[in-house]
């Protein structure tokens, strides 16, 4: 586990991290170089595998998302492309134990201490199966429901199972809401980073010519970290 520090966190604005399975390791190099530059934006919204992002993010683990996404030893490998398995022996596409049980806990161990004691608000983005609307979660104590509403926002529809919170059923938050930059700015956000590598602009209808501001002060990300920042200046 790495020790709590006292990091600079900026005085207003959020970060909007979105998913898309394997390309959330863009962010994830956008992320590392944030945390380098010990740079930490108040508000994390992260949806999908940007709720993988957002967790590492916040417990300022350099580098961990990154070898989640990119495992080297086959044995720990969370993709199953075994289509025999899959059909015959009706096991899933991706393996969400191996995620969000053997990583956090054995392989690449998440670094609770660090991500409750963060003074960043952190929402994860899930999908209620009932209302089929967004939910914002987050757990500053309890790391297993802390796991569960990670693994409920990441768990895609078909490849993944439904899972539990509370009584209630949850799927990947990429259903209801793909790009939250509506909930940052109904929470009183106007300035929001989107990291994304593709592009996004919000719907044009009136009003939403200067919604979100501008991403100002961010460090510039190297270009050498394969990610795209796309301000909210440009909407």
């Amino acid at each position: 586990m790495n020790e709590t520090k006292n990091y600079s966190i900026t005085k207003s604005g959020a970060v909007i991290l979105e998913g898309g399975a394997n390309r959330g390791v863009f962010t994830a190099g956008a992320l590392d170089f944030l945390m380098e530059q010990e740079y930490y934006i108040p508000h994390v919204i992260g949806v999908s595998a940007g709720a993988c992002n957002a967790l590492d993010y916040v417990s300022r683990q350099i580098g961990r998302t990154r070898d989640c996404m990119i495992v080297t030893d086959e044995k720990n490998r969370y993709v199953n492309k075994n289509i025999k398995t899959i059909v015959r022996e009706k096991k899933q596409l991706l393996d969400m134990d191996m995620v969000f049980e053997r990583y956090p806990y054995e392989i690449f161990p998440f670094d609770f201490d660090t991500y409750f004691a963060s003074p960043q608000t952190c929402e994860l983005v899930v999908t209620n199966c009932e209302t089929g609307r967004a939910e914002y979660l987050d757990d500053r104590e309890n790391k297993e429901r802390l796991l569960a509403i990670g693994r409920a926002s990441s768990s895609m529809p078909i490849a993944c199972p439904m899972v539990e919170i509370d009584g209630n059923e949850y799927v990947d938050g990429g259903v209801a809401d793909s790009i939250p930059i509506i909930r940052s700015l109904k929470t009183g956000h106007r300035k929001n980073c989107h990291y994304s590598d593709t592009e996004f602009r919000l719907p044009q209808k009136r009003g939403n010519e200067r919604l979100g501001a501008v991403c100002g002060g961010i460090p510039q990300i190297p270009e050498s970290r394969a990610c795209a920042c796309k301000p909210c200046e440009t909407l």
